[in-house]
């Protein structure tokens, strides 16, 4: 397990949070990690009668254009997923 050094909030927002942590990896090896941080999400794995998956296409704005994607949404806080 990486042992944290040092440990900072750089932002928090609505939906998510950012954090930039330094670490040691169980190797030795000190790194930084950028951790975003949410209440978490679920997504759905449809397969039809004919085994064949099924995806949802939708436009997202940091890429600018409409992607293929698995059926997914954003875990509300204390909900079920």
């Amino acid at each position: 397990m990486a042992r944290v050094i040092s440990h900072r909030r750089v932002y928090s927002g609505r939906v998510l949070s950012l954090d930039v942590d330094e670490i040691e990896e169980p190797s030795g090896i000190q790194a930084t990690r950028e951790v975003v941080r949410h209440s978490g999400s679920v997504v759905i794995l449809a397969v039809d009668e004919q085994d064949r998956l099924v995806l949802v296409r939708q436009y997202r704005y940091p890429v600018d254009d409409a992607i293929w994607e698995i059926p997914a949404g954003r875990q509300d806080p204390g909900e079920s997923p």
